[in-house]
């Protein structure tokens, strides 16, 4: 009895490993997991330093499980009418919409209530306060928006700046590089 046990025991945990590794190793194959550093290549470093990064501009990338649109100043929206009068929404990820496609961010929702506007969807994964209020002041303020919306959570006053190293992934404050085995 204690042999079967032993033997059924045994054919558990190969068959639990062989389940989860096949599980990984089509993960890994099909790219549906990234393994290391990875950021989508959706971001470019910005000239400005208080910026330092903003989404790249006439793009189609896919990134956090769907794909992400920008217009020619880098906003995750459609092309800028210049006969409509414009609501700019400002924020992170919240607002950039992360995990949803481009019609489904708040932004575009927004879009769909005020059709007579523009309503740019300024937002950016990973910006703080002062990245926004920079952004503004950069690229918003000059559209003349009749409107603006601040869209924020409370680590959004955390205000180190994320940035992207030589390889463009995206780093946090503070990062260093440290070998690290396996």
């Amino acid at each position: 009895m204690k042999r079967e046990w032993m033997i059924n025991l045994g054919l558990l945990f190969a068959t639990l490993l062989l389940f989860f590794g096949g599980i990984e190793l089509m993960l890994r194959l099909t790219g549906l997991v990234k393994i290391g550093d990875y950021t989508p290549p959706i971001y470019q470093t910005s000239d400005n330093p208080t910026i330092s990064y903003t989404l790249k501009a006439n793009m189609r990338e896919r990134a956090f499980r769907n794909t992400v649109t920008t217009n020619s100043l880098g906003f995750r929206s459609g092309k800028i009418d210049d006969a409509k009068d414009t609501i700019a929404v400002l924020g992170d990820s919240i607002t950039f919409g992360y995990g949803v496609a481009d019609t489904e961010t708040l932004p575009a929702q927004l879009q769909k209530s005020f059709p007579e506007h523009n309503v740019i969807n300024a937002g950016t994964p990973g910006y703080h306060i002062k990245q926004e209020v920079a952004l503004y002041q950069e690229k918003i303020a000059p559209l003349d928006p009749q409107a603006l919306v601040l869209i924020f959570y409370w680590n959004d006053f955390d205000t180190r700046t994320s940035w992207l190293d030589d390889k463009n992934v995206l780093r946090a404050p503070g990062w260093e590089p440290q070998d690290t085995a396996c």
